[in-house]
């Protein structure tokens, strides 16, 4: 029936189809972007993010850093602020020593926290972005800002004139979760990480 919109009946055979083919071939990189389609078709997006997640896990315990944050990549895209999985992507890229990249990670992080006025938070994370990528500008920038807002220092003209605070501004949908959620996240975080370097332990093993 390809081609054609599918009943719900016939969506959940072909999910079911896709799942049995990734038990047989776990790491079947075809059907699992097929199966994250029909998830997001679906309205499903839980699903996909858990999907992407899985697969870069098994990437991680291969030691295939790289394809794991191929993965990630795709979480963000359908769940931007996903701040557990940027901070183990940021790891990730660290490993690689891709510093960059993971610190673009970071600065996302901070993003996520300023745009719900966390400036403490946003600080922390921008500093770990200017540590890893201290030319990047950008992050300079807004690290500056954030210390200004937290310091009470930032004058209604700085505020009117700011252009960082226009680039701080974020194309996220999901930022509509609930403070209460984040503060869920970031408990989970620190016990992520550590996860994470086991994880990295055993496979220099």
């Amino acid at each position: 029936k390809q081609g054609m919109p599918l009943k719900q009946a016939d969506s959940d055979n072909l999910i079911a189809l896709y799942k049995h083919i990734l038990r047989l071939s776990p790491l079947h990189e075809e059907i699992a972007e097929k199966l994250g389609q029909e998830y997001l078709r679906r309205g499903l997006t839980y699903r996909a993010v858990e999907l992407h997640t899985l697969f870069a896990e098994r990437y991680i315990k291969r030691g295939e850093y790289q394809r794991a944050t191929q993965h990630y990549q795709t979480v963000f895209a359908i769940e931007p602020g996903s701040i557990t999985a940027r901070i183990t992507c940021a790891l990730l890229f660290c490993q690689l020593r891709d510093y960059p990249k993971a610190a673009e990670q970071y600065g996302k992080i901070g993003d996520i926290y300023f745009e719900h006025q966390r400036y403490e938070g946003a600080s922390e994370y921008y500093q770990q972005a200017v540590a890893l990528d201290p030319d990047a500008l950008d992050f300079r920038q807004k690290l500056s800002l954030t210390r200004h807002l937290l310091n009470n220092s930032l004058t209604p003209h700085m505020q009117a004139g700011q252009p960082v605070a226009e680039a701080i501004r974020l194309d996220v949908s999901a930022l509509e979760r609930s403070l209460a959620e984040k503060e869920r996240i970031e408990q989970a975080l620190r016990q992520n990480i550590e996860t994470l370097k086991r994880r990295h332990a055993r496979a220099a093993r």
